[in-house]
């Protein structure tokens, strides 16, 4: 989807600079090479394959459920949800509404995967805040040999809370189009989301150094 004039939940906790710029539909500096956009499309096939078996399992009910929250300029798009089947064995939570969403990852970071991350629990207490669900399914597959891990999320008050702060904030940049200073990592090129390009608006020459104010974006 085209992610510009909305704040997108996947991008929850990342550098608010970084968050405006998507907002302003930027150029990117360091659009993807062949091999990264082979990796995209792997990404994408593999959500394809699990929507389509858990579809067809009855686990879930729907997938590509996007959230839109128009007053607080706030977009998501989960990759399913469904309802707990009333004989689950958690009895709690039955008959409850869940979001789910799945992540590839590779086997380094599987291994080291032991508890979700603080970027997936970011996104997942974004959908809480603007989708109120009651629970939160995340799945991280390994994309070499295809072993999976699966995390039931319940909802945390302090972390939506923290993503709602997040929310009021972006929105009172959009409203003032104040653009957000960059970060000192940036800077002076130690943050590790510079170093290794992972920024779509980083490089020298990019749009986050280039420009300095809301208009020159």
């Amino acid at each position: 989807r085209d992610r510009s004039g909305s704040f997108s939940s996947s991008a929850s906790g990342q550098c608010p600079r970084r968050q405006v710029l998507e907002y302003l539909g930027a150029p990117v500096s360091n659009p993807p090479d062949p091999q990264t956009q082979q990796i995209f499309f792997d990404g994408t096939w593999r959500h394809l394959r699990w929507q389509a078996t858990l579809l067809q399992a009855g686990i879930i009910d729907s997938v590509e459920i996007t959230l839109p929250w128009e007053a607080m300029r706030s977009m998501g798009s989960m990759d399913g949800a469904g309802e707990v089947p009333e004989d689950h064995p958690v009895e709690r939570w039955r008959g409850m509404e869940f979001g789910w969403e799945l992540k590839g990852v590779n086997t380094f970071q599987y291994k080291k995967m032991l508890e979700p991350p603080d970027k997936f629990l970011n996104q997942i207490n974004r959908y809480f805040l603007s989708g109120g669900f009651d629970l939160f399914v995340l799945v991280a597959e390994d994309k070499n040999g295809q072993e999976w891990r699966e995390w039931v999320i319940e909802p945390d008050p302090e972390r939506i809370e923290a993503q709602r702060q997040e929310l009021v904030m972006l929105n009172e940049l959009a409203t003032t189009r104040t653009l957000p200073v960059m970060k000192p990592g940036c800077v002076d090129h130690t943050d590790p989301d510079w170093k290794k390009g992972l920024c779509p608006y980083s490089g020298n020459g990019g749009t986050c150094v280039s420009a300095d104010t809301w208009e020159d974006v």
